[in-house]
């Protein structure tokens, strides 16, 4: 983990980070992180030494959650 993902032009298209492999071996589903996400993330990461996610400020109210649940709206 953690080598490029590239395309079959030889272009780096992400950074492999992990696989699932029921057998534990190298063959399995492997998961990677998209080049436009790693080229936006490392200069932070450079810069600041560490990374805060961008959200869209909306909190959640378990109260509203509880009454939806309530009146089987869930």
């Amino acid at each position: 983990s953690g080598g490029p993902l590239l395309n079959r032009q030889g272009q780096v298209i992400g950074v492999n980070t992990a696989i699932y492999s029921p057998s534990g071996g190298s063959a399995g589903i492997g998961f990677a992180i998209p080049v436009a996400t790693v080229g936006r993330v490392v200069p932070e990461l450079i810069r600041t030494g560490r990374y805060v996610a961008p959200t869209l400020g909306l909190l959640f109210d378990a109260r509203i959650n509880a009454l939806a649940n309530r009146q089987g709206l869930d």
